[in-house]
């Protein structure tokens, strides 16, 4: 079965479902952890807390996740971009969003990193004097494409706000080209905001933070994490609210997602933002 988590009761459903176990025992399992780690403790600590539920769930857990849901956000151009694109694939091969870039002069190429081209002209991003710059950490490391587990609150992820008017490497454009302004306002205008909804293989993701987990305890991890998920329900809603804690997963070895693994799409226009 696969498993649920866009609300609390399908949380649970798939938590009962999974373990085998029915409501109330699951429900006495997220009040456990309370009691022995926030109950007359003036700190919970959380990493505690995931590795008790952690390790119920490899004792009762006897079946196998092969798939797991993983959300995106993103703008498209076309309807038909349904890929879920790595950077790398989405900069330096030919697309929509490729080939929109051209339009402007700016262009990619790869060479042990990517290299970004100006009407030509091959810009020099320096390191920083104590950290690297956001293009040049994602140019030269960072080229994965990142979703999320969960569904229940994933409108209220800062995620949100950072690609709604576009891919995040927008907003640091300024320093290297003249007409990011344009960029820009013309690629809002042009595309539409989705949220993307892939069922993947376990095999070809990994959690970030959780990067050494096999993919048995990758099974572990997500049903972990969706207790965790119950027990701020009950007991720190604010912090549930703003999608604290959704499980961040990363395609592994830089690949794109294919469309075939695409379940759902759902365009996020103004009445479904609430504008």
């Amino acid at each position: 079965m696969q498993l649920n988590a866009t609300s609390y009761q399908s949380i649970l459903d798939s938590l009962c479902n999974e373990l085998e176990l029915n409501e109330q025992v699951i429900l006495d399992i997220i009040d456990s952890g309370y009691y022995m780690f926030q109950q007359n403790h003036q700190i919970l600590y959380i990493d505690d807390l995931y590795e008790c539920y952690f390790n119920i769930v490899k004792r009762n857990f006897k079946g196998h996740i092969d798939k797991v849901p993983f959300y995106s956000i993103s703008r498209r151009l076309k309807d038909t971009d349904n890929d879920g694109l790595s950077l790398l694939e989405l900069l330096t091969e030919e697309n929509s969003f490729s080939n929109y870039l051209k339009e402007y002069g700016l262009t990619f190429k790869f060479d042990k990193e990517i290299e970004m081209y100006v009407n030509g002209d091959k810009v020099d991003i320096p390191d920083g004097d104590k950290y690297k710059p956001y293009l040049k950490y994602r140019f030269s490391y960072d080229y994965s494409i990142k979703g999320y587990a969960f569904d229940d609150q994933l409108m209220n992820n800062e995620i949100l706000e950072r690609v709604k008017y576009g891919p995040e490497f927008f907003g640091h454009l300024f320093n290297y080209v003249d007409n990011d302004d344009e960029i820009i306002d013309n690629y809002l205008e042009q595309s539409k905001l989705y949220k993307f909804e892939y069922l993947v293989p376990i095999e070809d993701i990994y959690f970030e933070n959780y990067e050494e987990l096999t993919n048995e305890e990758k099974q572990y991890h997500i049903l972990a994490m969706m207790m965790l998920r119950l027990y701020f329900y009950k007991y720190d809603k604010d912090f549930v609210e703003t999608d604290e804690m959704n499980p961040l997963m990363v395609v592994a070895n830089y690949k794109s997602l294919s469309s075939k693994y695409l379940v759902n799409k759902n365009e996020l226009d103004d009445a479904t933002l609430g504008y």
